[in-house]
């Protein structure tokens, strides 16, 4: 398939620089960044107004300083998309409606801060539940869509946070006879030590067959496994989620 992301100049890998600004503007930081890259920016007067400080006390590869760029645009509302040979600067609110870059299952997602879009058909279970799931772990402005004829899912997002869902993803997909999807909310330990800890349970034999994926935000677990298995899972949990 053709690359997504054919706005995308590639970088001169063996290139440094000095990274350090303090207190700049949008304007200041855009010309820095494409100075160094050699991309073409494109912003209007509508975009908001910021500050940035980026300390790096030794040179960094022009590729890391385009990500910190990226990180920047990104913890301030605003993303990059392409826009012919340009990349066009634009809040990330609304980001569904705007050409983001798709990935097909042949291109590897970048590991960026920039809203992208990637395609993900599901082969053992149900798009609308996993939807369900991914809900919990997506960004505040990133978007899930189900096609249901194809069992797709369309996940707009950034492309860091399109990688955690990828691997969240894999797992709820590996398949297994009779296996669900299970939200458990976990109340006095920490979600993550939790699957940790039943996760050794289940390779010391304990019955149960399952994979666990811990949702920090929510402190809550997500369960693939059939039902007699999550049960067991169930009452190991209220052994350990105690005050």
């Amino acid at each position: 398939s053709t690359a997504p992301d054919i706005a995308y100049k590639p970088l001169n890998s063996g290139a440094t620089v000095n990274f350090n600004l303090a207190d700049v503007d949008l304007q200041q930081l855009v010309e820095t960044i494409a100075n160094y890259t050699g991309r073409r920016f494109i912003f209007g007067g509508k975009v908001r107004q910021i500050k940035a400080t980026i300390v790096s006390p030794k040179p960094v590869s022009v590729w890391e300083a385009y990500q910190a760029f990226l990180s920047v645009l990104e913890s301030n509302g605003m993303t990059v998309v392409p826009h012919g040979r340009y990349l066009k600067i634009i809040e990330s609110v609304g980001i569904v409606s705007h050409p983001t870059p798709i990935y097909g299952t042949s291109t590897p997602v970048p590991y960026e801060d920039r809203f992208i879009t990637r395609l993900y058909r599901l082969k053992h279970v149900d798009a609308g539940e996993v939807s369900t799931v991914l809900g919990k772990f997506k960004s505040k402005e990133g978007d899930i869509t189900i096609y249901a004829p194809g069992n797709l899912l369309i996940l707009t997002d950034t492309g860091t946070q399109i990688r955690r869902m990828l691997r969240i993803i894999e797992e709820l997909d590996a398949g297994g006879a009779g296996e669900q999807i299970w939200m458990q909310p976990i109340h006095y330990v920490p979600a993550a030590d939790l699957a940790t800890k039943l996760s050794e349970l289940l390779e010391n034999g304990k019955g149960a067959k399952a994979r666990i994926i811990a949702e920090d935000r929510n402190n809550t677990l997500v369960i693939v496994a059939t039902e007699s298995d999550y049960l067991r899972l169930l009452e190991l949990i209220k052994r350990i989620d105690k005050p």
